[in-house]
C-alpha cells in the first residue's frame, strides 16, 4: 500500500504542472514518513529556485526524520541558500530537536554573516541543548 502511495505522490511531485500540488506532494511524503522519497526530495531541493517550493521540500524531508533526510538538510544548509531558506532550515532543526545537528549548527553559527540567521542559529542551539522540560501530568 505505501509503495503505491509513494509512487502516486512522486508522480505529482515530479510531473504536476501546479507548484502547489507539487508542494503538497512533498509535504505528504514527509507526513507519511516515506523514506524512499528522500533522494528525490533532496535532488529537487538542490535544483529548485522557488522559495515556497523549497520550504515544502524541507518540510517533507523534516517529516521523514531519518538520518539521510537530516544529513541532506544539513548539507543543503551548508550550500548557503538564500536567507529565508536558511532561516526556515534553522527553525526546522529547532522544531525537530535532534541533538545530532548541533555540531553543524555551531559550525554555521561561527561563519554566518546574516544577523537574523546568526540569531536563529543561537536560539536553535540553546533550545536543542536545553534539557527537556518535564511535561505536566
Amino acid at each position: 500500500m505505501w509503495r503505491q502511495a509513494y509512487q502516486t505522490l512522486e508522480e505529482y511531485l515530479l510531473h504536476d504542472p501546479s507548484i502547489q500540488v507539487r508542494a503538497a506532494a512533498a509535504r505528504a511524503i514527509g507526513e507519511c514518513r516515506l523514506p524512499q522519497g528522500v533522494p528525490v526530495l533532496l535532488k529537487l531541493l538542490a535544483i529548485e529556485r522557488s522559495l515556497d517550493f523549497q520550504r515544502a521540500l524541507i518540510d517533507g524531508l523534516a517529516g521523514v526524520r531519518g538520518a539521510a533526510a537530516i544529513d541532506g538538510l544539513i548539507r543543503f544548509l551548508k550550500t548557503n541558500p538564500p536567507v529565508p531558506i536558511r532561516l526556515h532550515l534553522v527553525q526546522t532543526f529547532q522544531r525537530l530537536d535532534n541533538r545530532s545537528v548541533l555540531p553543524a549548527l555551531r559550525e554555521l553559527e561561527a561563519t554566518e554573516k546574516d544577523p537574523s540567521v546568526r540569531t536563529a542559529l543561537a536560539e536553535a542551539i540553546r533550545s536543542i541543548q536545553a534539557p527537556a522540560s518535564p511535561r505536566p501530568i
